[in-house]
């Protein structure tokens, strides 16, 4: 990949995969924004406005335009069905034990380094729950489903320390392509009731009423799955 910011929007939109501008950071904690060192998310949030997604391209000339200023712009990717791409963050010691303990070991998938733990990006399914975003054991999974939009910052944005993100050497997605979702992940992520903590004991529905349950309109995946 190239080695500018610009370079590498082109790259990832080359691969389908829907993009949208950031704020970016001026110096350390400070945002672009109007809210500037009082931002509570430098360089992360969208510039977009409430209809950020709405501008999520990846056509060359739109996503160049967006780097015609003279303050410095960070890039997001739209995950879900738009772009198919899944985000698993392990945000600190918890999120990582937690991985750990589920054996999931190292995935040849794109990953890559942020503030506080590794990005790892999935591909997207049809068959996963209905919502934006998920924390089963501490573990963010990042689904973009339900029509609740949600994004990733994507290398090589500056983070607000001062620090580039980066992709994690032949894991980059020039390197490497994106890995389904582990089995064992996909399972917590339906048995998560959006507290975070994964559900012990399920209580079983009978065969027949699953069966013979009439279908809410949108909800055929979801209970094919179950």
């Amino acid at each position: 990949m190239g080695q500018t910011i610009q370079d590498m929007a082109l790259a990832y939109a080359a691969k389908g995969w829907k993009l949208v501008p950031l704020y970016g950071v001026v110096e350390q904690s400070v945002c672009t924004c109007w809210k500037g060192k009082d931002c509570g998310t430098p360089g992360k949030h969208p510039s977009g406005g409430n209809g950020w997604h709405l501008s999520a391209s990846s056509d060359e000339d739109t996503i160049m335009s967006w780097f015609e200023t003279d303050k410095p712009v960070n890039i997001g990717l739209l995950l879900g069905p738009a772009s198919g791409v899944v985000d698993v963050e392990l945000d600190g010691e918890d999120a990582i034990a937690a991985w750990n303990s589920l054996g999931l070991g190292e995935i040849y998938t794109p990953t890559y380094r942020a503030g506080r733990g590794p990005h790892r990006l999935f591909r997207w399914d049809e068959g996963l729950p209905a919502a934006q975003v998920k924390t089963p054991l501490g573990i963010e999974v990042r689904i973009g489903n339900d029509g609740k939009a949600t994004q990733s910052v994507l290398p090589p944005s500056r983070h607000h320390p001062g620090a580039h993100y980066e992709w994690l050497p032949g894991r980059s997605p020039d390197d490497v392509e994106l890995a389904p979702l582990p089995e064992k992940l996909v399972n917590l992520l339906w048995n998560d009731d959006g507290t975070g903590v994964v559900r012990t004991s399920i209580a079983k529905t009978p065969a027949r009423e699953v069966l013979h349950r009439p279908l809410k309109v949108g909800e055929r995946n979801n209970e094919l799955h179950r």
